[in-house]
């Protein structure tokens, strides 16, 4: 709860009127970091804010009086630990402002409660409950009751004077549902695709285990077993293994969320079982029973003598068969045509990529067979045993076709989420980076007792990993639409990120110093120019003013005394100890004189320094480019010409104005970088200005067009901060300030900025926008896959270990026979590795350009954020994590085929034979 008196006018100890908010807040004190005294808990105590207890000389026991003879005691100073923690609403407890047309504004003072019985009978003392959301007591169940009761509360309150009521809830919850809804939509899909793989997988292994049985099946045949009998004799052991997988699945299924929550979703994300996802489990179940069927039905009606032979040819693919692979194909091209075609793509056409995969793998199952036995004739009675031996045998090898189908699909569907995921993952951070600027940036609040660019300055002397911006929202000018984003040139390319798409910040930054020279810093106490003045018309008694710029960039004047005619050396004392910039010197009409002022001076030389230790400064005087004239008001005329002597000034002034020749350290008029949609057509470049809320215009001049800008993108343009500070007079306050930080700053920046006086209202990385991207639904969608393609990937890995070590025990009789008739040991073991490589190998050069292919198709169309940007997406997976997944797979392909080997080989002993026929 709140209690707040708007507009305190309080008299500081040095008798100066400010005005502050009179706050109590409960729990404020744990939320404020006390650099000085203790919380104020006691009637007439207060806590000052450290920003004004400096500059109004605030001590610990300071009265400050509020009117009508009632004072609080300063007992506390403090400063926010997070401006921008929920705790504080968004409310600007933390503001100041120079005195301009009334009172200067301090930063809220807060007190004790009972300190309000001490304000004035006739303020308006204003008191508010702000009730945050605890979300993780929210669940989908409850969504439409906080609904109506938020709804409920704001028709209650919506015509009353005295209570008013204002959420956004409705509007989050609005955005949740929707977002939730995409997610759901790309789940069922995902999953859908994986209880798919997973049937496939189901089918390959039960087939393997039911054809490594046949003999024994073909033995209870003999023995006159039932139909019924020899189906449960087959399916047993499917059958118990299902029934294990189901509550095994559950719970794993529930661990598996959680865990994806708590690495993929925002922290202590609650994590539920729905009672959909166990109806989902039993349905995947159910369909598991059927595949574990169909695979057995083959092998249960084959003839006995057929079960007994070791070998045999395939079966001719049936109609059936062949059926099915042409409507995969149909309906996989007509779910990529769709893709490509629809504006708004279903979640439901995330199987497409799974359908065009599968339709290769069926492809490369009838392929790969024609393609080995075209090796069976060339290498027949050659020296290339091991490599006949494996053609051979992949040409004829039912089980293997089923195996190079599901890894091919496998590989595939891993292949499109490593791709889709990598490619997601590139173009949130080219978002991220170009909607920041910084790989961190610092939100602050502008106070002339802590300005942004000085303090940032002082920080970071060297200009290495800080940098002062700010943006703003001109407010006439007839010249750009949009937003304006004021960067520090001169750092630019030291801190700002380097996004994709974007103009370099060393581009940048060389266009908005277009037509300037180095900034020419003078420090210490003392400035000297030597001038020879050649001619003095009017002029006599025009005194000599230096232009500088403080440390924060604001302009500041040092005047020395009148021009006389010679050559003379004019000092001026100046307050730069910390250093400030020098832009230039103003020939002052001395008084209120009137009439014409002219004069002929030739600057020759700048020094600065201590009294008695003056430094000459690289002033550039017989460079052209380092100087011009400057634009003054009234009818001043300065004729600059810069030649070896120095730089001349030939200048007139009329109706009270002074001349004044300027540095070339900021440009005039204002270099501006723009997007295309932000400059207004139809007007000229000399009459282009931007305008602050007083009407004081600044000229601009539009030195490139980009399609993209960073923070502004397509809707702004960028200038230089210190010369639009320079020469628009209302930009400090109207703007909203921010400290661009480099990745290299140092892991306390943000404490050094407290430190030196900043307010930090909010830090946001582009590692936090990242993974506030990589939360929303679209993200969360292509995770799922990338997730659901490795489960898949190892599923399939897992059938190839179950269906070799189904098949080693047949295959060693066949290579315990091949020893007996003195096939070397070396070509068998050749041919098994071959054999296998030969089915893994295929099914990884058929799987990843299918996966790619379905990557490339299927991205562009897929959303990847919630909502639209003009950031250009690039959807090339980088060759890296490519090249990664590839030798990932080759490594497993080489190393299950040299195991396989081994196990076939070890196993095909001579003895073998005569144990089969005993």
């Amino acid at each position: 709860m709140t209690q707040m008196f708007q507009h305190a006018f309080m008299t500081m100890p040095d008798g100066e009127v400010v005005d502050s908010a009179l706050v109590w807040r409960s729990g404020a004190c744990g939320q404020l970091r006390l650099t000085a005294g203790r919380c104020a808990t006691g009637r007439g105590e207060a806590m000052l804010s450290a920003r004004a207890a400096g500059p109004y000389r605030v001590r610990l026991g300071s009265e400050l009086a509020l009117g009508a003879g009632r004072m609080v005691r300063v007992v506390g100073v403090y400063l926010p630990r997070d401006a921008s923690a929920t705790y504080w609403f968004d409310r600007d407890y933390f503001q100041s402002a120079p005195a301009l047309q009334g009172p200067a504004r301090i930063p809220a003072v807060f007190v004790a409660r009972s300190t309000f019985r001490s304000v004035p009978p006739d303020a308006l003392v204003r008191a508010s409950v702000d009730y945050p959301l605890d979300p993780s007591r929210i669940r989908l169940a409850d969504v439409r009751r906080v609904e109506a009761q938020v709804a409920a509360v704001r028709t209650r309150f919506t015509s009353g004077e005295v209570f008013q009521v204002g959420t956004d809830l409705s509007a989050v919850l609005r955005q949740a549902a929707a977002q939730r809804r995409s997610v759901e939509i790309g789940a069922a899909a995902v999953t859908g695709q994986l209880v798919l793989l997973g049937w496939l997988v189901l089918f390959v292994v039960t087939a393997d285990a039911v054809e490594a049985r046949g003999a024994e099946l073909a033995a209870a045949k003999l023995r006159g077993f039932s139909r019924a009998a020899l189906w449960r004799f087959g399916l047993t052991e499917p059958l118990l293994l299902i029934g294990v997988a189901l509550p095994t699945g559950i719970v794993l299924a529930s661990g598996g969320a959680a865990l994806f929550a708590a690495l993929a979703l925002a922290p202590d994300t609650p994590v539920a079982v729905p009672v959909g996802s166990v109806v989902a489990a039993i349905g995947a179940a159910a369909g598991g029973l059927v595949a574990a069927a169909a695979a057995a039905r083959r092998v249960l009606l084959r003839p006995v003598l057929e079960q007994w032979r070791r070998t045999g040819d395939p079966a001719p693919a049936g109609a059936r068969l062949l059926a099915l692979e042409v409507v995969v194909a149909v309906v996989a091209v007509a779910g990529l045509v769709l893709l490509r075609s629809v504006p708004d793509v279903p979640g439901g056409l995330l199987v497409a990529p799974a359908l065009l995969v599968l339709a290769v793998a069926l492809l490369g199952a009838r392929l790969v067979p024609r393609a080995a036995g075209l090796l069976v004739a060339p290498t027949r009675a050659t020296r290339r045993i091991g490599l006949f031996l494996a053609s051979r045998q992949v040409a004829r090898r039912p089980a293997g076709l089923r195996l190079i189908a599901l890894l091919t699909a496998a590989v595939g569907l891993a292949c499109f989420g490593v791709a889709g995921e990598d490619v997601a993952a590139g173009n949130r951070a080219a978002r991220a980076e170009a909607e920041l600027g910084a790989a961190t940036v610092v939100s602050v609040p502008f106070d002339q007792t802590a300005d942004p660019v000085a303090v940032t300055r002082r920080v970071d002397p060297d200009g290495r990993w800080a940098a002062a911006a700010a943006t703003w929202l001109p407010y006439g000018g007839a010249s750009l639409r949009g937003t304006l984003l004021a960067v520090d040139a001169d750092r630019l390319a030291s801190v700002a990120t380097a996004a994709r798409d974007l103009p370099s910040p060393a581009r940048l930054a060389s266009l908005l110093r277009a037509g300037t020279v180095p900034a020419l810093r003078v420090v210490g106490t003392r400035l000297q120019a030597r001038i020879t003045t050649d001619a003095l018309g009017r002029a006599g008694g025009a005194q000599v003013a230096f232009d500088l710029t403080d440390s924060s960039g604001r302009s500041l004047q040092v005047t020395s005394g009148p021009l006389r005619l010679g050559v003379h050396d004019y000092t001026a004392t100046m307050p730069c100890t910390d250093g400030c910039g020098f832009t230039g010197i103003t020939w002052a009409r001395p008084g209120v004189e009137d009439g014409v002022f002219s004069g002929d001076v030739t600057l020759t030389g700048i020094a600065a320094g201590s009294p008695d230790a003056l430094r000459q400064l690289p002033a550039r005087t017989t460079q052209a480019r380092a100087w011009r004239a400057a634009i003054t008001t009234g009818g001043a005329v300065d004729r600059v010409r810069v030649t070896a002597a120095g730089v001349q000034d030939r200048f007139s002034a009329d109706d009270g104005a002074s001349s004044a020749i300027a540095y070339r350290s900021t440009a005039v008029p204002l270099p501006v970088v723009a997007a295309p949609a932000a400059v207004v057509s139809g007007i000229a470049a000399a009459d282009r200005r931007i305008e602050d809320d007083t009407g004081a215009a600044a000229a601009i001049r539009i030195v490139d067009t980009r399609a993209l800008l960073p923070v502004v993108l397509d809707q702004g343009a960028v200038a230089d901060l210190t010369s639009i500070r320079q020469q628009v007079p209302d930009f400090d306050e109207d703007a909203d300030w921010q400290v661009w930080l480099s990745p290299s700053a140092p892991a306390d920046a943000v404490r050094r900025l407290e430190a030196a006086g900043l307010t930090v209202q909010h830090v946001e990385t582009a590692t936090d926008r990242v993974a506030r991207l990589a939360r929303e639904a679209p993200a969360l969608s292509l995770l799922l896959l990338l997730v659901a393609a490795f489960i898949g990937a190892l599923l399939a890995m897992a059938a190839t270990a179950v269906a070799i070590a189904a098949s080693a025990r047949r295959r060693s009789y066949e290579a315990a026979a091949l020893a007996v008739i003195r096939v070397p040991r070396p070509a068998l073991h050749r041919a098994a590795v071959l054999e296998q490589l030969l089915l893994l190998g295929a099914a990884v050069v058929l799987g990843l350009p299918a996966g790619l292919a379905a990557a490339l198709v299927v991205l562009p169309v897929l959303p990847e954020f919630a909502t639209p940007t003009p950031i250009p997406l690039h959807y090339l997976p980088a060759p890296p994590s490519l090249l990664a997944f590839t030798a990932l797979f080759v490594v497993l392909v080489t190393v299950t085929a040299f195991l396989a080997a081994t196990q076939v080989l070890r196993a095909a002993r001579p003895s073998r034979l005569r144990e089969d026929a005993g």
